[in-house]
């Protein structure tokens, strides 16, 4: 189909294009194609459910004329069985086989072009039971046992396979955290320490386990349940990120204690004292020879020579004149102002 295409092309652009040029290159965008196929094989898949059918898939570019699936269950000394009628579901072809030696003899499972001579496209041989992938757990229910835990149960569809080769996983996550996966051994699983003010959703899956099968491949996961918080208790209290009364009232204990050791530290400890708190200076020792060997002579105590106090003196004097009221001179108002010379 390719080559058609690119060569309709070709005849669009280049109509002059004809005779042993146009077949050359038809017969070169055969050729790219039909390797092209050649090479595309298919890919099948095989996986058993828990009534030991095995169903054999391969992709949906092929059809069941152009390849043929062959199996051989149990010991090679059995004869090498064709699949029974083809099923064709959403264009992938499919082969269910019911297999009856399952836990310890190989299966074959061989994809042929044609028959059982032709080339092997495909061959798969293990024991069916690594082949197995279980049914999702079903009927989940999760409850609190007022003992600080959440106890989630469900129910397990185990059709021919013993209970005691399965086992499973949980998955579960809060409002806040993550999804957190853990195994569980039984169709139980418990939850220890919870929020009560955050709601839980669960899954469950489950496989085969190492004691009973090599397989890896995990079931589905199942439908979701969840525990939902109690939304009348829970309003008054602090949001997930914010820590509770409990917690605060212990911060702050925790820190005025903290605070008092390092003031009792502190004090006991007199040079830090004096570092963090410095004494007032007392000015009474360095005035202290001003007053016992100076006499309280200032100028003396601060260096200051006789000759200099002596040069500081005034040697000069001046007249003091004094005035005086006579009652019987005139003046200004009926009064005179005389003078009076100071005596001699």
């Amino acid at each position: 189909m390719l080559a058609l295409k690119i060569l309709s092309h070709i005849l669009v652009w280049k109509p002059t294009l004809a005779g042993p040029s146009l077949l050359t290159i038809t017969i070169i965008f055969s050729a790219v194609e039909n390797h092209v196929q050649c090479n595309d094989e298919p890919d099948i898949q095989c996986i058993m459910d828990n009534r030991y059918v095995m169903t054999c898939t391969w992709n949906q570019q092929h059809n069941p004329n152009e390849y043929t699936l062959f199996y051989q269950d149990g010991s090679r000394q059995r004869s090498v069985t064709p699949c029974p009628p083809y099923l064709v579901v959403d264009h992938y072809i499919s082969c269910k086989i019911n297999v009856s030696n399952r836990f310890t003899q190989p299966f074959t499972v061989k994809l042929n072009r044609s028959s059982h001579e032709s080339p092997v496209v495909k061959h798969y041989e293990k024991r069916p039971i690594d082949y197995l992938k279980m049914e999702p757990p079903f009927n989940l229910t999760v409850e609190d046992t007022n003992k600080g835990e959440l106890l989630l149960k469900w129910q397990q569809e185990l059709g021919k396979v013993p209970n005691f080769c399965l086992t499973y996983r949980v998955r579960y996550r809060n409002m806040v955290s993550d999804w957190t996966e853990k195994e569980a051994t039984a169709t139980l699983f418990s939850l220890p320490s919870f929020d009560r003010c955050q709601n839980y959703t669960f899954y469950a899956s489950s496989k085969m386990s190492s004691i009973c099968s090599n397989t890896l491949m995990w079931s589905e996961w199942s439908d979701g349940v969840t525990w939902a918080r109690n939304a009348t208790n829970c309003d008054d209290q602090p949001s997930p990120n914010q820590p509770s009364k409990f917690m605060q009232i212990g911060f702050t204990v925790g820190l005025t204690l903290l605070l008092v050791v390092i003031f009792i530290a502190v004090i006991g400890q007199e040079r830090i004292w004096v570092i963090l708190v410095p004494q007032i200076p007392n000015p009474g020792k360095k005035f202290e020879t001003l007053f016992t060997t100076y006499g309280n002579d200032f100028q003396e105590w601060v260096g200051v020579s006789k000759e200099a106090v002596e040069r500081m003196k005034p040697n000069y004097s001046e007249p003091f004149c004094v005035v005086t009221e006579d009652p019987d001179s005139t003046g200004q108002e009926g009064k005179t102002l005389t003078p009076i010379s100071p005596a001699n």
